[in-house]
């Protein structure tokens, strides 16, 4: 997977526990502080407007959450609100540009 991801001259993921965000397969890590600085809240009590608007701020199509994440067990929040496109019962991506 991460061979289909390289030299493709943008950004595919975000990891903010990481030095470059998750830059290092792709894309510019000088933006790293301020989208860690949007999307890291949401996955402490964010809500489905914030969600979607940080999403239109940095053309996200679609965030991650897995079950480690502390957003997976409030099941008022936003993540599962959104539309997942993959899920099972540990990981879903949910699609946010909308």
């Amino acid at each position: 997977m991460i061979v289909n991801m390289l030299g493709i001259n943008h950004q595919t993921a975000i990891s903010s526990d990481t030095g470059g965000c998750g830059s290092e397969i792709g894309g510019e890590s000088a933006g790293c502080p301020i989208m860690a600085s949007m999307i890291d809240p949401l996955f402490r009590g964010g809500t489905v407007e914030q969600a979607r608007t940080v999403c239109r701020q940095f053309g996200i199509q679609y965030l991650v959450v897995n079950g480690s994440d502390p957003a997976w067990n409030d099941r008022q929040g936003w993540f599962w609100a959104l539309t997942p496109v993959v899920e099972d019962p540990d990981f879903r991506a949910l699609e946010c540009s909308r």
